[in-house]
């Protein structure tokens, strides 16, 4: 399996999907080994809002602004899923 470097997609798009079937989207601000995400998102008037997702209820994180092509062997990059489950 590979991994995915989480510092490489800071500043990247990315969704963040609860077990409560919520979707968050915005850039990654931050993200941490038990998954709590904070995302800055442009909704509506208010621009650079912050979210913050507690990570016990993130069931995964989603990038896709990278082409496969150019994700190196052995690497998922941020074109990927990054799951709290294994």
């Amino acid at each position: 399996m590979a991994s995915v470097n989480m510092e490489d997609c800071i500043q990247k798009p990315a969704v963040c999907v609860t077990v409560f079937g919520e979707s968050h989207e915005g850039l990654l601000q931050g993200i941490d080994n038990n998954f709590n995400t904070v995302l800055k998102q442009s909704v509506g008037n208010k621009e650079n809002e912050l979210t913050f997702v507690r990570g016990e209820s993130v069931v995964y994180v989603g990038f896709s602004d990278i082409a496969e092509s150019t994700v190196p062997e052995g690497n998922a990059g941020c074109g990927s899923v990054a799951s709290t489950t294994s």
